[in-house]
């Protein structure tokens, strides 16, 4: 079990990683972690789904990262229904699959029986 000073030694050694203390410049690190291009370029995504991006972003900012993911799924899964719903294309099919005579006597038996 680690003590605490040992667990905040490392702790504060990641930091200065990440902010780029250990020889680097300050913050080259943390500003090439965040992948900003990759952020930016999802804007080029459909509205809906830049949306859902910018919600999630914003509440793991301001309330709680288990709080912006459970409202991105919710969100997400909303917008997969009605995309869903308007790609899909339901018709009522009444005599397409009816037997014109309805009569059983001249169907053919299945399994090739007499």
């Amino acid at each position: 079990m680690r003590s605490r000073a040992a667990h905040h030694a490392l702790l504060w050694a990641v930091a200065g990683l990440i902010r780029g203390d250990a020889g680097g410049d300050p913050g080259h690190v943390a500003f090439h972690m965040s992948e900003w291009r990759t952020f930016v370029s999802e804007f080029r995504a459909p509205k809906s789904d830049v949306a859902v991006l910018l919600t999630t972003f914003l509440l793991t900012v301001l309330v709680d990262l288990t709080v912006a993911i459970e409202v991105g799924m919710v969100l997400a899964a909303f917008l997969f229904m009605r995309r869903m719903a308007e790609v899909t294309n339901i018709s009522v099919l009444t005599h397409e699959f009816t037997d014109p005579a309805d009569d059983f006597e001249h169907d053919p038996t299945p399994y090739g029986g007499a």
